[in-house]
């Protein structure tokens, strides 16, 4: 489980919280936030309650069952029984947690409330419910495609550039743009088109990083820009201090390239082989 969850500033402004007897009600809520598991669930044990939720306040068992009920009373848990031990769920936690990714969560082992239960709690028909539960799967399956592909982005990344990238602000720089609808195919444009620009460029090329390609901004400028064969690029293209960038180094490219494409490679192996021989060229380490 990671080390917190959202709290939306929307809290401040809810009406069933409002509606709670006591502060310590309220703080019980928001504390119990952090503590639920990816389904939203929690022990409903007030004595487990207190001793992982108010670890420290000494609170009064009896005490925090009165909030335990007060929060089950006004609709903000929903407390049941499952195997003989009591159990609690947040109805409305997932909806408020846009970035639950669940490959970053352990599995819980905390049984999900009966659906007839939610049914009931939540005054909607059979057919609202099976829609927000349908809603709900659809979610955390996109959630999971946008995990898998942000590795595949990444380990593009690196293989075009050279890099080793695996820092969690790149991945999320790459899931923001993800959400945005983006596609791997943006993506590769993008990683593309800037390599060819920059990877011969000394003072460019140091740019060539999620934290720059990635960003909400320069993404989208990126991608409007059209892919330019380097092989094309004329001197005053390359960075001046950077060698070889002259007629012979342009040649041996050609060749190469052409070479490559001869051999039934498609275009995006192409570019990922080229890159490599870029760099060998300038005498780095290959990845």
């Amino acid at each position: 489980m990671p080390a917190g969850r959202i709290i939306l500033k929307s809290i401040s402004q809810s009406r069933k919280l409002a509606l709670l007897k006591t502060d310590g009600a309220r703080l019980l809520y928001t504390w119990l936030l952090t503590h639920l598991d990816i389904n939203g669930c929690f022990s409903g044990d007030p004595e487990i309650v207190t001793g992982q939720v108010f670890t420290r306040l000494k609170k009064p068992v009896r005490k925090v069952e009165e909030y335990l009920t007060d929060l089950d009373e006004v609709g903000l848990v929903i407390r049941y029984q499952a195997n003989g031990d009591s159990f609690l769920h947040v109805p409305d936690f997932q909806e408020k947690q846009p970035n639950l990714n669940p490959d970053r969560e352990a599995k819980s082992d905390i049984p999900l409330p009966p659906p007839e239960l939610l049914l009931k709690r939540s005054g909607a028909d059979q057919d609202e419910v099976q829609k927000k539960s349908l809603l709900s799967k659809v979610k955390q399956s996109k959630v999971k495609d946008n995990v898998e592909l942000q590795d595949q982005v990444l380990e593009y990344f690196n293989k075009i550039t050279g890099q080793k990238r695996k820092s969690e602000e790149a991945k999320r720089l790459i899931r923001g743009r993800l959400s945005e609808g983006r596609t791997f195919e943006d993506f590769k444009h993008v990683i593309d088109t800037k390599t060819a620009q920059w990877i011969r460029d000394v003072k460019m090329r140091k740019y060539m990083r999620p934290s720059t390609l990635f960003r909400e901004g320069n993404f989208e400028d990126y991608l409007n820009e059209p892919y330019q064969d380097p092989s094309k690029a004329n001197a005053s293209q390359v960075g001046k201090s950077d060698k070889p960038a002259d007629k012979a180094y342009w040649e041996k490219y050609r060749k190469k390239e052409q070479e490559l494409r001869g051999s039934g490679l498609d275009e995006a192996a192409v570019r990922m082989k080229m890159a490599a021989w870029t760099r060998e060229q300038r005498g780095e380490a290959t990845a």
